[in-house]
């Protein structure tokens, strides 16, 4: 089965906001900045 454009583009979204999530829980005075 072959992903859509539009999926993949979403699956990267989904993956960089739950990186940044992580980021800020790991460390909130960096993600304030």
């Amino acid at each position: 089965m072959h992903a859509s454009d539009a999926d993949t583009d979403v699956r990267k979204l989904s993956e960089s906001l739950i990186s940044l999530l992580f980021y800020c829980l790991l460390l909130p005075k960096e993600c304030s900045q």
